[in-house]
């Protein structure tokens, strides 16, 4: 009876195990592998926060079209936006912060409560290439 019963476990700990593995794999095949072509069109720009290369790629996209908005959502309370662009302060008219996000989901509801104020139309939303499947099936 006992080496049947390890026998099970062994079994469903290797199913669990696969299954858990093929999960990884799927999600790793789902990650961009390079940056998404950025010469769209958009009402607004916004990015999430979790990494300077995100605020710095928004700020970089925002100074080649001064005619839209940024939302940067996320942002601590004691965060400042001058620390946030320091290498392109002259964008910062035009900039955004959002400090009621704690997560993804909290970072599209103050999105979508930014856009609807604003009336836009459409976006471009910045975040790490690990995070944007993630992302976009929250956002959508």
């Amino acid at each position: 009876m006992f080496k049947i019963a390890c026998k099970i476990s062994a079994v469903t700990l290797f199913t669990l195990l696969g299954l858990w593995l093929g999960g990884l794999l799927a999600f790793y095949e789902r990650i961009p592998a390079q940056e998404a072509d950025i010469s769209i069109d958009a009402d607004a720009i916004i990015v999430l926060t979790g990494g300077d290369k995100r605020i710095e790629e928004g700020a970089k996209l925002l100074s080649r079209n001064k005619t839209i908005e940024m939302l940067i959502t996320g942002v601590g309370k004691e965060v400042r936006l001058e620390e946030l662009l320091q290498n392109v302060p002259e964008v910062a008219n035009s900039v955004t912060l959002g400090r009621r996000a704690k997560t993804t989901i909290g970072n599209a509801i103050e999105a979508q409560e930014w856009v609807e104020s604003k009336n836009i139309n459409s976006i471009i939303l910045v975040t790490a290439n690990y995070h944007m499947p993630r992302a976009l099936l929250v956002f959508r």
